[in-house]
């Protein structure tokens, strides 16, 4: 369990390590189609100026895919196809954020505890998702592994709309003792892991 997360456990990386699946391949459709929102739950810790804390691509670098990145103190939401694609946000070390990261075919966005950190007409992926490298990022960079804690990851083929991507704010941010900026979730202390009744935005959101 980690003090960092309400006493919720978390995997310790320790800016050298690699947790990788290839078992993704066909799940997120072809190249061209995807759609991608994910989130992460992490702490970066001070010591290790480049980290990254996942990527889902197909294992060539810098070819298709998303990924987190810290370069000293800059965060990333990488969108890579044809090129790159970034979202940047500055902020101070140690960082602690549930991170969403979110393509709908179009564009490309980045949250961080609720807040908007930035849009791009971004396109969509130039070939097909096939792995998912935790952690880091592509086994050929050593140099960009996440020196700090991850408690959860969650990655969703299809892009959320604003209501679900609330409700998994709201549940993340309940769950680990996070503050977002849009908790609409009263019960923290004593439900934490009874999230409901939150589902819906507007009209076209629920």
């Amino acid at each position: 369990s980690s003090v960092n997360f309400n006493g919720r456990p978390a995997v310790y990386f320790d800016g050298t390590e690699l947790l990788t699946n290839t078992s993704f391949s066909g799940i997120f459709g072809g190249a061209n189609s995807q759609q991608a929102t994910i989130f992460s739950v992490l702490r970066h810790e001070s010591g290790d100026i480049d980290q990254a804390a996942f990527e889902i691509g197909n294992g060539v670098t810098y070819n298709t895919g998303m990924s987190e990145l810290l370069a000293t103190t800059t965060l990333y939401s990488r969108f890579i196809k044809t090129g790159s694609d970034d979202i940047t946000s500055v902020t101070s070390i140690p960082y602690k954020a549930i991170q969403t990261h979110l393509m709908n075919g179009s564009n490309h966005r980045f949250y961080s505890n609720g807040t908007s950190l930035g849009s791009l007409v971004a396109g969509t992926f130039d070939n097909a998702l096939s792995r998912v490298d935790v952690g880091g990022i592509h086994q050929s960079l050593p140099a960009w592994r996440l020196k700090g804690e991850m408690s959860e990851l969650i990655i969703y083929k299809l892009a959320l709309n604003n209501a679900q991507r609330i409700i998994v704010d709201n549940y993340l941010a309940s769950k680990y003792g996070i503050n977002i900026a849009n908790d609409v979730y009263a019960y923290q202390g004593t439900h934490s892991e009874d999230v409901a009744g939150i589902g819906r935005e507007d009209a076209s959101n629920y």
